[in-house]
């Protein structure tokens, strides 16, 4: 048997020393067993931190998404009822000029995509006329209404 050193004594007490075919041979196993695995559950918290992140993420994203469709939503129909209120006062000027104004007094239109407008003429005198126009939208997304009343001076020549 083979004389252990100082050495091989503090060797000892974290390996297992055994003899195979007259060698002395370490075995790491022991120590393997007894030490913590600390790192494999710090791996579970990172993956755990880094998913909760993702979907922090993903919901402000999702969040602002939804503000800004509505906002670019609510500002298109604003502008699509600007411009058919002057179209319908061009309809209507064209409408006085072929017409009489009894026929264009007072009218309704529908138009695609929701859009709903009144006329109304009032006389103010033969070759001057008051244009009150009335739309409205209903938003898809929101269900809210969308108006608009518009006044022109109408001057015929």
């Amino acid at each position: 048997m083979e004389k252990l050193t100082p050495h091989h004594s503090m060797l000892t007490k974290h390996f297992k020393i055994t003899k195979n075919h007259n060698k002395t041979h370490f075995c790491a196993r022991e120590k393997m067993k007894k030490e913590p695995k600390i790192r494999d559950g710090f791996y579970i918290v990172y993956a755990v931190l880094f998913i909760l992140s993702i979907g922090l993420a993903c919901t402000f994203y999702l969040n602002q998404s939804y503000h800004r469709s509505h906002t670019h939503s609510t500002l298109h129909g604003k502008m699509q009822l600007q411009l058919y209120a002057r179209s319908l006062a061009d309809m209507l000027t064209l409408c006085l000029k072929e017409q009489d104004a009894k026929i264009c007094q007072k009218q309704e239109f529908s138009l695609p995509q929701g859009y709903h407008f009144r006329t109304a003429l009032t006389e103010l005198n033969p070759q001057t006329f008051l244009l009150d126009i009335h739309g409205s939208i209903v938003q898809p997304s929101s269900n809210n209404t969308l108006r608009i009343t518009k006044r022109y001076i109408l001057l015929l020549p």
